[in-house]
């Protein structure tokens, strides 16, 4: 229905919201072995999920690449294949393996923050996010946000939460739903 409407109104998404685009940049949202993709296409970058089975060899090979962006720790997810059991000397093995990416969903608890110490300004958020008032519910105040338009429920409150994050300097991006 919005798109049909900017469609009629013969406006962009940006032109009605008085907003500017900007370049879009793509990272690949995997379970599979990147190094397969890279040697498809040695500039992609990536978003992927530690597993409890990735070793300090695999996660040095793989930080080598320097084309990990985002690693999503799945701490909010309960009762789907994608779970993943806390772990926090994953998490601490994870942080310093890559030093510049960002960290995704971690469950939050006494152990696992003490595990994140020092890495909060990394860390991004997810699952638990479907409104505005959400960013105040987290555990540290976000820096970054991956928003999926559709655990927002309405157009609206998603454009909601998503000023509260210009007004904050909080980073966006999107993706790990198809979209």
């Amino acid at each position: 229905a919005l798109d049909l409407a900017l469609v009629q109104a013969g406006v962009t998404l940006g032109e009605a919201l008085g907003r500017e685009y900007r370049p879009v940049r793509f990272v690949v949202s995997t379970r599979l072995d990147p190094r397969r993709w890279l040697a498809i296409d040695p500039a992609l970058e990536f978003k992927l999920d530690p597993e409890p089975d990735w070793t300090r060899d695999w996660m040095r090979e793989l930080a080598a690449t320097q084309r990990v962006r985002v690693l999503d720790f799945k701490g909010y997810y309960e009762g789907t294949p994608v779970d993943l059991e806390p772990d926090p000397a994953l998490y601490r093995e994870v942080a310093e393996a890559f030093p510049e990416a960002l960290l995704e969903d971690p469950a939050w608890n006494e152990r696992t923050s003490t595990a994140l110490a020092g890495h909060e300004g990394r860390l991004s958020w997810d699952a638990p996010i479907h409104s505005a008032a959400d960013l105040d519910r987290l555990p540290v105040p976000p820096r970054f946000l991956n928003v999926k338009p559709s655990r927002f429920g309405t157009v609206r409150r998603l454009l909601e939460a998503l000023d509260v994050c210009r007004e904050r300097g909080i980073g966006c991006y999107g993706g790990g739903q198809f979209e």
